[in-house]
C-alpha cells in the first residue's frame, strides 16, 4: 500500500513552493502531500527508507520539498513574531486633547 501512496503524494509535492510560482490549489496540495508524509515516515520507517533507497528521484524531490517547507515555516514565524512586536508596541507620547470629535 506504501508503495503506491507515498510516490502518488511526491508526485503532488511541487517543485517550487513559493507563492509567486504555485497557485493556492496546488499549493494546498502540497502542504497536505507534505503533512501526510511526515506522518506516514515516523510511523513506518523501515517501509519508507526502502522505498525511498529504491527511488532516489522521488527522495530527492521529498528532499527538497521538507527543506523548502521548513524554510516557509520559519519565514512564517519570524513575520508573525514581527507582527505580533508591532502590535503590542504602545505609543511613548499620550495626548491631553481627544481629537475623536473631529471631522
Amino acid at each position: 500500500m506504501l508503495s503506491i501512496l507515498v510516490p502518488i503524494l511526491i508526485k503532488f509535492l511541487a517543485d517550487r513552493t513559493e507563492s509567486s510560482y504555485v497557485n493556492k490549489h496546488l499549493r494546498s496540495l502540497h502542504d497536505q502531500s507534505i503533512q501526510i508524509l511526515m506522518k506516514i515516515g515516523p510511523l513506518y520507517p523501515q517501509e519508507f527508507k526502502s522505498l525511498m533507497s529504491e527511488s532516489p528521484d522521488l527522495r530527492l524531490k521529498l528532499e527538497a520539498a521538507i527543506k523548502s517547507n521548513n524554510v516557509t515555516n520559519q519565514r512564517k514565524e519570524v513575520n508573525r513574531t514581527a507582527t505580533n512586536v508591532i502590535t503590542t508596541a504602545t505609543p511613548t507620547i499620550k495626548l491631553k486633547t481627544n481629537f475623536g470629535n473631529f471631522n
